[in-house]
């Protein structure tokens, strides 16, 4: 994960995201974009943008076409306790500027 600071005068975050795994002797990743939209409050940034290495296939094994794959994505990362992991490591940061 990375994470940035906007530069103006709500000094609101944003990164990116990479959330991996590993399946069946494969590494797969889903990786976004998120923005602070107010303060621990985070959003994906672009839900079109979102970018991995997952292929999807329907019923019969032929892959499905690029708005259902984006559909897949931005459910998969809806389930993700993504926004859990942004905050807590935003107030780790926190925490060790003022220390």
């Amino acid at each position: 994960m990375s994470v940035h600071v906007d530069d103006s005068d709500k000094p609101l975050r944003y990164g990116q995201l990479l959330w991996g795994f590993e399946t069946h002797d494969s590494m797969l990743g889903i990786a976004w974009d998120w923005r602070e939209v107010m303060p621990d409050v985070v959003a994906i940034a672009d839900p079109l943008s979102i970018v991995s290495n997952a292929c999807f296939v329907d019923e019969e094994g032929v892959a499905v076409d690029d708005a259902v794959r984006m559909l897949c994505l931005n459910t998969a990362v809806y389930q993700l306790p993504w926004q859990t992991a942004v905050c807590a490591a935003k107030r780790k940061m926190r925490a060790s500027a003022l220390a």
